[in-house]
């Protein structure tokens, strides 16, 4: 097959308001790069792909305009065939409330554009490659957040040592799957699917949080600053903090 790859900056300007907590937070500032990163396989006339954004969600208006935005610049097919995540980062961009602040209504822009380049970039770059897949059955740092108390009742995140706490409601996949794309050779980009909730970091600085950490950690081991695409599991119930343990978590 042929596989294209490209990434760019999303970061949004000082001011922006960051998802994830019910309290408004305008940003001051970043700790590291937001990035939309997009791969693509071409076979047989036919292209697919994935888009892996570093933010928290999307609004239905967002995913509107990017889904209307793909099919005019590259047609309906592309636009059917690509697999489109976010990490769910908590230091990203809110993109579902302040719609008429100039700052949002800018970083909206920002990041629809550089979805657009993103794609074109990766069709300007597809060349011959194979794919590795493999998987591994370990992620220590996800917890089921809902646990049965010993009244018989559900709670969703009762607190750190509760007493009342009887065991989680369920376990989950700890599978961790990879693909790695090999071109001339070389590892040319990493593709991870895991399950974890992706606020660590807190706060009102930009960050793709825990997740940008793993992509920086893969990217060290290789020696190499190649696109690493995470593909979120299904984490709705999943956080990253044992409320059984006593511990700074």
């Amino acid at each position: 097959m042929k596989i294209g790859l490209a990434q760019e900056i999303i970061t949004p300007p000082v001011g922006v308001r960051l998802a994830g907590y019910m309290n408004e937070r305008p940003n001051l500032g970043a700790y590291d790069e937001l990035f939309v990163k997009t791969v693509l396989f071409e076979h047989d006339g036919t292209t697919c792909g994935f888009m892996s954004y570093d933010l928290c969600c999307f609004s239905p208006g967002f995913a509107k305009a990017l889904h209307e935005g793909i099919t005019e610049r590259f047609g309906e097919e592309l636009s059917r065939n690509l697999i489109i995540g976010a990490t769910h980062t908590h230091t990203g961009p809110e993109l579902r409330k302040f719609l008429d602040d100039p700052l949002t209504q800018y970083s909206l822009r920002q990041i629809l554009e550089a979805s657009w380049r993103s794609i074109e970039r990766a069709l300007l770059n597809l060349q011959p490659g194979e794919l590795a897949a493999g998987s591994v059955y370990n992620n220590p740092f996800g917890f089921v957040r809902r646990y049965w108390m010993k009244n018989g009742t559900i709670v969703t995140n009762p607190g750190w040592g509760n007493p009342e706490i009887d065991k989680p409601e369920s376990d989950f996949d700890r599978t961790i799957g990879l693909m790695k794309v090999i071109q001339h050779g070389r590892t040319a980009a990493v593709i991870c699917n895991i399950a974890n909730h992706g606020d660590t970091v807190g706060g009102s600085v930009v960050s793709a949080d825990w997740y940008g950490y793993l992509v920086r950690h893969i990217q060290l081991q290789l020696g190499q600053g190649i696109p690493v695409l995470i593909l979120d599991d299904a984490s709705g119930d999943i956080n990253h903090f044992d409320f059984r343990q006593k511990i700074n978590q």
